[in-house]
């Protein structure tokens, strides 16, 4: 019975990583497609965005957004890359999203 119980807490545990793992780069894709969406044509000869590290998000109901937070390194062609920090608002469906920092 307890190998039993052993191996379904691992499946579950597993799985919620998987999930959480695929949120990540959800929130990650599409916090990027906003951002290259503000210049012309998303030309990314202009700048250049990386996404570093984990988003710290929170799942907000009551807004139906995630509430994010995003470490950014952006680069200029023939300037230093500045890294920083980026908050926003995405809606559940990964449609919408709306900068606050």
């Amino acid at each position: 019975m307890i190998p039993i119980l052993s191996l379904i807490f691992v499946f579950a545990c597993n799985n919620n990583a998987s999930s959480e793992d695929e949120m990540q780069e959800k929130l990650k894709s599409t916090m990027l497609n906003f951002l290259y969406e503000k210049i012309a044509h998303n030309d990314s000869t202009k700048v250049k965005y990386k996404i570093i590290g984990d988003v710290i998000y929170y799942d907000d109901d009551v807004t139906h957004y995630y509430d994010c937070e995003f470490k950014v390194r952006m680069s200029l062609p023939g300037r230093k890359d500045t890294v920083g920090t980026m908050g926003a608002y995405i809606s559940k469906d990964f449609k919408e999203v709306q900068r606050f920092k």
